[in-house]
C-alpha cells in the first residue's frame, strides 16, 4: 500500500515544494489519494456496463442480408455488397463453364431477393463463394446464345456464333479438308444458319454435342450431309482409232489391215464428287497426251462379186439396150424413187443384170409383178412392172437372161421397167452398174 500510495501522490503531485512535506499537507494528500481511489473504481465501473450492455446492443443493431430465391432462403451474408457480389459470382462461375465469349450472357427466371434479417440461423454466416454455389444449384439459368438451323428447321442453341461455326466445320472435317491434296471444294449440301435466341440454360448444347447431331450419330441420319469435291490425276491407256477405207480394188467383204494400231498414253484428271464419304460421281475434266495413238487403217473392200465375177460390170436389164431414162435414183416431185425407171414398149424382154438366184416372182404394192434376184454379199436386184414372169423362186440365172416383160402392173402411168440395185436391203443408185450415168 504505501508503495501504492506513493505512486499515486507522485502522479497526483507534480510540483512538490518543500513547505508541502508538513504535517497539515501530509492529511491535504491523503484526502485527496482517497478521493483519486473511488473515482477510479466508479470509470473502471462504468466502462466495464459499457462493454457489456454496448456489445449486445451492437449485436441486435448488426444486419444480415439473406439472398432468397422464389422465397426460400439460400444464403446469408454480412453486407448488401456481399450478397450482390454472390449473385453476380454465380452468373459468371456458370458462363465460364460454358464459354468465354461476351455475347454469352447469363440472367435467371426465378424471383430473387435480397432481404435484411436480425437473426442469423444456426448455419450462420456464408462466405461469397458459398453463397455463390449455393445460388448455382437453386438458380433456373437463361442465356443469350444462338440458335443453329439446317435449311427452315431449328437444330439447337449454342453459346455463341464460334461454336456454332465450330460444330459445322467440325461435321465437314469428318469427310474432307481443304488443306488435302486435291481437295477443292468442302461444304454442305443443305444451307447452314444461325440467329440470336435467348433459351434455358440446360438447353444449350456444346459444339461437341451440336457436331453429333449435325452428323446423325444417334441413328436418325445426317441433318447435314457434306459435299467433298477432289481431284485426282492418273497415266492412262490412249486407245487408237480405227479408220475404215473403201477400197474398190478389193471384192466386197474383204478386208486389210495397212497401218496396225497402238495405243498411247494420256494423264487423265478426274474431278471425284462425295457425300458423306461416298462418291456419288466422277468425270474427267482434263485429259494430256503423253504418247499420240498411232490410228489403225483398213481398207475394206467394195468391188460386188459373185461366183468369181466383178457385179460392177452389170448389163443393161432390157434386150437390144432399148428403153430410155424416164425417172432417175433420188428425190421426185412426188416423192423418193428408189431405182431408175426405163421407159420402152409394153412385152419388151427384162434381162438379168448379173448372175443370181431367183428369190421372189409375184405381185408386190406399187412394184405389180415383180422379180427379185439374189446375187450374193448382200447383193440384190429388182424388176418392177413386169407382165410376164420366165423364172420362178429358186431358179439359178445367168448375166442377159430373159425373166420377164415389160408390162403396167402396180403404180405406172405407162410401161416401163422399174430397176433397182440393193446392198444389204438398202436402194443404192442403180445408174453406175448398168451405165446409165
Amino acid at each position: 500500500m504505501v508503495t501504492g500510495d506513493k505512486n499515486l501522490e507522485a502522479e497526483y503531485i507534480q510540483s512538490p515544494r518543500r513547505s508541502d512535506l508538513t504535517h497539515g499537507g501530509k492529511q491535504a494528500g491523503e484526502k485527496k489519494l482517497r478521493l483519486r481511489t473511488l473515482s477510479t473504481v466508479l470509470v473502471m465501473g462504468m466502462l466495464a456496463m459499457l462493454v457489456i450492455f454496448g456489445s449486445s446492443a451492437a449485436s441486435l443493431s448488426s444486419a444480415a442480408y439473406a439472398v432468397n430465391v422464389d422465397g426460400e432462403q439460400v444464403a446469408v451474408l454480412v453486407s448488401q455488397q456481399e450478397a450482390d457480389e454472390a449473385v453476380e459470382l454465380a452468373l459468371a462461375q456458370e458462363q465460364q463453364k460454358w464459354t468465354d465469349s461476351e455475347d454469352f450472357r447469363l440472367d435467371y427466371d426465378n424471383d430473387l431477393e435480397i432481404e435484411t434479417i436480425k437473426e442469423v440461423g444456426d448455419n450462420g454466416y456464408n462466405s461469397v463463394t458459398e453463397a455463390a454455389d449455393l445460388l448455382a444449384s437453386q438458380l433456373d439459368f437463361t442465356a443469350d446464345c444462338v440458335e443453329l438451323y439446317v435449311e427452315d428447321q431449328p437444330v439447337c442453341f449454342l453459346a455463341s456464333a464460334d461454336d456454332a461455326v465450330k460444330a459445322v466445320n467440325m461435321v465437314k472435317s469428318r469427310y474432307g479438308s481443304l488443306e488435302e491434296e486435291g481437295v477443292s471444294a468442302v461444304y454442305s449440301e443443305q444451307r447452314v444458319s444461325f440467329v440470336e435466341a435467348t433459351a434455358r440454360l440446360d438447353q444449350v448444347v456444346s459444339a461437341a454435342d451440336a457436331t453429333a447431331v449435325l452428323a446423325g450419330d444417334e441413328g436418325d441420319g445426317p441433318l447435314m450431309d457434306v459435299v467433298v469435291e477432289r481431284t485426282s490425276s492418273r497415266v492412262e491407256p490412249l486407245p487408237y482409232s480405227t479408220i475404215r477405207e473403201d477400197d474398190d480394188t478389193m471384192a466386197r467383204g474383204e478386208e486389210k489391215v495397212v497401218t496396225e494400231g497402238k495405243d498411247g498414253t494420256q494423264e487423265v484428271t478426274y474431278l471425284q464428287t462425295e457425300r458423306n464419304g461416298q462418291v456419288v460421281s466422277q468425270e474427267a475434266v482434263n485429259k494430256e497426251v503423253l504418247t499420240p495413238a498411232v490410228d489403225e487403217v483398213i481398207h475394206v473392200g467394195t468391188m460386188l462379186m459373185y461366183n468369181g465375177q466383178i457385179v460392177g460390170e452389170m448389163v443393161w436389164p432390157l434386150k437390144d439396150h432399148l428403153g430410155i431414162v424416164s425417172s432417175r435414183y433420188g428425190w421426185r416431185e412426188w416423192g423418193w424413187h428408189s431405182g431408175i425407171d426405163l421407159a420402152w414398149d409394153i412385152y419388151t424382154p427384162i434381162l438379168a443384170a448379173a448372175p443370181g438366184t431367183v428369190t421372189f416372182t409375184s405381185t408386190l404394192g406399187g412394184y405389180g409383178n415383180l422379180v427379185i434376184i439374189d446375187h450374193g454379199n448382200g447383193l440384190t436386184t429388182y424388176y418392177g412392172h413386169c407382165d410376164q414372169f420366165f423364172v420362178s423362186p429358186g431358179d439359178q440365172v445367168q448375166k442377159g437372161q430373159v425373166i420377164a416383160t415389160i408390162g403396167m402392173t402396180g403404180v405406172t402411168t405407162g410401161p416401163h421397167l422399174h430397176f433397182e440395185v440393193r446392198v444389204d436391203d438398202n436402194a443404192i443408185n442403180p445408174a453406175p452398174y448398168i451405165g446409165a450415168e
